[in-house]
């Protein structure tokens, strides 16, 4: 026996067919690639402006960008010791850490002698301190 269609012969309104699983993804992963790529993009910037360096012009030149974004970059009729001077009064707490940083990177810029054996790491260890100082200063500002 055939029955008819629907609910007391009323024909009931048929559902659309499903979309193929390539229409779907087709909507679906732009907005999934976005957040990706950004992502992405911030993983790289940080790597590449934030990570601790153990060459001194490479470290000297991620403070002065650190410190442009916090609002205390380096003048331009500046040396480097008299950047790290103000940059000191105004967090004493990286007068040490800017004197490794801008020692470091002076004796590389205009002497000949070999650095310390255990320099790179104390630029490392320098660079941490001031970073994460000089990024909440930068994160107050915005």
């Amino acid at each position: 026996e055939d029955e008819p269609p629907g609910v007391g012969g009323v024909e009931q309104p048929s559902l659309p067919p499903s979309r193929p699983l390539a229409l779907r993804l087709a909507l679906v992963l732009p907005w999934l690639a976005i957040p990706a790529a950004l992502g992405l993009l911030l993983w790289l910037l940080w790597r590449r402006l934030m990570s601790p360096a153990t060459d001194p012009q490479v470290a000297f030149r991620r403070l002065a960008v650190l410190a442009v974004l916090a609002g205390v970059g380096p003048r331009p009729y500046q040396t480097p010791y008299e950047y790290a001077r103000g940059l000191g009064s105004q967090f004493p707490s990286l007068k040490d850490d800017l004197k490794t940083i801008v020692d470091a990177f002076v004796r590389s810029q205009y002497t000949r002698r070999a650095p310390a054996p255990d320099e790179g790491e104390r630029l490392i260890q320098a660079w941490r301190v001031i970073r994460g100082r000089l990024m909440r200063r930068v994160l107050r500002r915005r």
